[in-house]
């Protein structure tokens, strides 16, 4: 009966947790950032590490 209770609390504790970093979430607001914006900057990182030797 305790593992049972056990795992209700742990199941409640993570709701909670989810719960409150999707207000976190909603309240920060958006931003703009499209797919591409995003290849390219990897596309960046990545030819900064190949020119600073790092693989």
């Amino acid at each position: 009966m305790h593992t049972v209770l056990r795992k209700l609390e742990d199941k409640e504790s993570k709701l909670k947790t989810l719960r409150s970093l999707i207000k976190e979430g909603r309240v920060s607001g958006t931003v703009k950032y499209s797919y591409d914006d995003l290849m390219k900057e990897l596309d960046d990182q990545l030819a900064k590490q190949k020119n600073s030797g790092l693989k």
